[in-house]
């Protein structure tokens, strides 16, 4: 459990601290300046009244640890979350109004059965496929939720998605995988059914992070606009388009705040990696995990009509969103502050909507009994839910409209 912890930690690291760039890669595409200083604030007020409430219904067979991962398809929302006490992941399934429906636990046997849930996808006709990293496969389901086939991989995948033939793009982001002496690739490898594999991308990080295992957070992003998927490079600072044929192309460059001090970590990095001391190495490596000022990693990318972009991702004690018109290679930029905030996650939802998670709606109504100017900003239902809990719940979804959120 703390390895797994410890490499989804460092992957974060990694994503935060800059690399070398691939010269093959085009230079002339717009770069989005994000003005955090002259962002407009948004209230709880603001964020509830855009928002709409679910609550997961808790019950022996339902319950949700910390959401790692959330999808939501046609009227269902699936989460990825480990029960409490064990390391691997179950996927558990609800209706859109939070009732539960059914649960795929981890550490099975026999078809159909999963070690842990990786990653998931849920393909157009409805069919899921749960990536099994550990077990080097796809297992895929059909609507109905009966088991279909196992589908075996190449590599240790740790996120992926499902093209409209039915092959499949895989992030393969283990660094101990290779050996080349550039860098360390992070690997985009497409696959077929035949079990055949060609590599689509291959984005570079500076190899004194070799030997070192790496993780990473949500990486496909669903695109309605084009019918596709965007693919956040953090090293590069460089959002990519990945589209339904599995084409991939930089879609626009971000440029925040924090660039500098990027550089500046890896380099002292690479000096006490020079000096061959892995405590200092380690030690520098929490500095930066602990140092606030500096962006993690973007956890939410949508598309917005009008071929309009939202980013969102948190700094210091604040949350941002990012408007972007790609035409004007403009952004409207906008922040949330409130400790209230500090352990919920952002997750795109449907394809106009995106979803808070409250972890802990117990720990929030236990803040909000000594906050009551906080309190009295919630909708009449969330504040009366919240005063109710006496006890372990499931956590609880802001379903959030950007169009009502954003508006000037």
């Amino acid at each position: 459990m703390r390895e797994e912890a410890a490499s989804i930690i460092l992957a974060l690291i990694f994503l935060t601290i800059g690399c070398q760039s691939d010269p093959s890669k085009p230079s002339s595409i717009p770069e989005i300046e994000i003005e955090e200083n002259t962002a407009r604030v948004i209230g709880l007020r603001e964020l509830f009244n855009a928002s709409d409430l679910i609550k997961l219904e808790y019950s022996p067979e339902s319950v949700v640890g910390n959401v790692d991962l959330l999808r939501y398809h046609n009227g269902k929302i699936y989460i990825a979350s480990p029960p409490e006490g064990i390391e691997q992941r179950d996927l558990v399934i609800f209706d859109a109004n939070g009732s539960f429906i059914t649960r795929i636990a981890a550490n099975g046997e026999g078809p159909g059965s999963i070690f842990s849930t990786t990653d998931f996808f849920i393909a157009r006709t409805g069919h899921l496929e749960i990536l099994d990293r550990n077990r080097r496969r796809i297992t895929r389901y059909a609507p109905d939720g009966s088991f279909m086939e196992n589908i075996p991989i190449p590599c240790e995948g740790i996120r992926f998605l499902s093209l409209h033939n039915q092959d499949h793009v895989i992030y393969r982001g283990f660094a101990y995988e290779f050996t080349e002496p550039k860098g360390i690739p992070y690997n985009l490898v497409r696959n077929n059914a035949n079990g055949e594999c060609k590599f689509l991308h291959t984005l570079w990080m500076h190899p004194v992070f070799r030997d070192r295992a790496m993780d990473a957070g949500d990486f496909f992003f669903p695109n309605p606009n084009d019918n596709g998927w965007f693919i956040c490079d953090v090293f590069n600072d460089t959002i990519f388009s990945l589209d339904s044929d599995g084409r991939i192309e930089p879609a626009f460059k971000l440029k925040t705040p924090d660039r500098g001090k990027k550089s500046d970590f890896i380099n002292k990095l690479i000096e006490v990696k020079n000096r061959n001391s892995d405590t200092d190495f380690n030690s520098r490596l929490l500095e930066l995990l602990n140092d606030p000022t500096i962006i993690k990693k973007p956890d939410l990318i949508m598309g917005l009509p009008a071929k309009e972009v939202l980013v969102s991702y948190r700094r210091e004690s604040k949350r941002y969103f990012a408007t972007i018109d790609l035409a004007d290679e403009t952004a409207e930029t906008f922040t949330m502050e409130s400790n209230l905030l500090d352990n919920w996650f952002v997750f795109q939802y449907d394809t106009d909507k995106f979803a808070i998670v409250i972890n802990s709606p117990i720990d929030l109504s236990r803040q909000l009994s000594t906050m009551p100017e906080n309190l009295a900003a919630l909708p009449v239902n969330l504040r009366e839910s919240l005063q109710k809990i006496d006890t372990d719940v499931n956590p609880y979804l802001l379903v959030v409209k950007p169009d009502a959120l954003f508006q000037n």
